[in-house]
């Protein structure tokens, strides 16, 4: 995406800590495209120093299609959001 061409929010849903949102940009041909952008805060801020580890807001690669966007991230992607790492240490601290 240019620096110039202006993103629109499409939808965005938030919650104190975090939110998610769908943005839309028309590319040089005028066809729309979209990212998905995550903004984890919350579950940020509840890691320990030490795993505070990149930035909170993430935004994905462009997408060609509407519907293409919400189930495409990849794996390793979400392997390393502050969301999955909080989870994930919550899950190993608590007694089965």
């Amino acid at each position: 995406m240019a620096k110039n061409e202006r993103r629109e929010v499409m939808l965005e849903i938030g919650v104190e800590g975090g939110s998610i949102a769908l943005l839309g940009f028309r590319d040089t041909q005028g066809a729309w495209r979209f990212t998905l952008r995550k903004n984890e805060s919350g579950a940020f801020a509840l890691l320990p120093e030490e795993e505070q580890v990149g930035s909170p807001v993430s935004e994905s690669t462009p997408y060609l299609s509407w519907t293409e966007a919400p189930g495409s991230k990849s794996q390793s992607a979400l392997a390393s959001s502050p969301s999955r790492r909080l989870a994930s240490r919550l899950r190993r601290s608590c007694p089965r």
